[in-house]
This record gives C-alpha cells, structure tokens and sequence, in this order.
C-alpha cells in the first residue's frame, strides 16, 4: 500500500499529492476521494502530483473507470490545471493515456519529468514540449503534448 499525502499552498493556490510505493486503481480513488471529501478543489485551484517515488500498477483498460469517477465528483465546479511529475517512462506512459481521455471532460493534465517545469505550467509560464519519448532528446520539437 502506498504512502499518500495532500498538502495545501496558498500561495501559489495549489493543492500537492504525494504518492509513494505501488500505486493501483484503489490508491488513485482513494486519494481523489480525500481530495474531493475535504474540497480542497476550489476554483483558481491547481492540482500537482508528485508520483516520483510511486510506481502506477494501473492498466490502460482501468482508465476509463478512473476518469469517469473524477468526471461525476467533479460535475464541472473545479477547472484549474493538473500535473504529474513522474521519473519512470512507464507511468508517463500511463499519464498521457489519462490525459487523452480527461480533453473529453476539458480538464488540463500535463505530465512532465521536471518538479520545475510542473510548477511553471502552473503558474501559466513557460512554453511546454512534449517530454516523451525521455531516451530521444533530439527529436523534433514540433509535437506538443495536449
């Protein structure tokens, strides 16, 4: 069983999720069961994940159930920005199928390999590439992620 923390920063407005150890389909509900039940989603909000100590065991086929859990908590009362830092291609992998199915709902989920370029997404800086495929550092920076 994973570790899970949430911590709230005020200023920037930002709510952090710790995660550590194997995480499955039952730690990602019941971290947005935390998140939901005490309401720390408030308009103007952001969201950051710090999965970087945490390995996600969650199958693509298990996506859909998680987003559509997020999607009914949500009923369109939170729109603010979320990101995931991870280290572990794998679960990059994993977040960017999410993100696919969460512009469908026009939730912003970027996930990045760098705390620093997460938190300037954030803030609304900087001019985000895409970071996969991490052992291809040459390739084209036309692709965006989105």
């Amino acid at each position: 069983m994973p570790t899970i923390s949430i911590r709230i920063d005020l200023q920037p407005k930002r709510v952090v999720v710790t995660m550590r150890g194997e995480v499955s389909p039952q730690d990602v509900a019941v971290a947005l069961e935390m998140l939901f039940d005490e309401s720390h989603l408030s308009a103007g909000v952001h969201l950051l994940w710090d999965l970087r100590n945490a390995q996600i065991s969650v199958l693509p086929k298990e996506i859909p159930s998680i987003i559509s859990a997020v999607s009914e908590r949500l009923s369109g009362r939170w729109r603010g920005r979320t990101a995931v830092v991870t280290n572990r291609d794998v679960d990059y992998g994993t977040v960017r199928v999410a993100q696919v199915y969460l512009e469908d709902l026009r939730i912003e989920l970027m996930v990045f390999r760098a705390m620093a370029e997460a938190e300037q997404w954030l803030a609304g800086e900087g001019d985000y590439q895409s970071q996969w495929p991490a052992t291809r550092p040459d390739r084209d920076n036309d692709t965006r992620a989105g």
